[in-house]
């Protein structure tokens, strides 16, 4: 067995067995939270698909400050390399929290991407809202 294998050859190992076959996005914050709380030199996933989908993404995002659903690459961020906007510096992202903050507003959100009860009246989910 590869984890036998891995272990016998000195390496400290600890597994991971997610809940679900098709991972949900919280199923996908636990895997990340689990792989941040330690500082593994490497991470493996085993078998296919969502399995490997899983380790990529917590190998990416293990040591990243900000959320998984908030992430832009720096090249998304940067001044357009080629194009039409290549040499418009206004066409790069200055303040990425600012419009973090922009865009979670104009979607009716709250600065953790949580939806505002006047958004759940607007789209007739009030029912939703508990009561305190």
């Amino acid at each position: 067995m590869i984890l036998n294998s891995v272990a016998n050859s000195g390496f400290n190992v600890d597994v991971f067995v997610p809940s679900a076959i098709e991972p949900t996005i919280e199923q996908v914050h636990e895997v990340i939270d689990a792989a941040s709380k330690k500082d593994y030199g490497l991470i493996v996933g085993i078998d296919g698909g969502s399995s490997l989908d899983r380790a990529k993404m917590a190998a990416c995002f293990a040591d990243r400050e900000e959320k998984i659903d908030d992430y832009l690459p720096e090249r998304v961020k940067a001044l357009p390399r080629f194009g039409k906007y290549a040499s418009v510096k206004e066409s790069a992202i200055k303040d990425y929290d600012a419009m973090l903050e922009e865009y979670y507003s104009a979607r009716g959100w709250d600065k953790n991407g949580i939806l505002l009860s006047s958004k759940l009246k607007e789209l007739g989910l009030e029912w939703t809202l508990t009561k305190s």
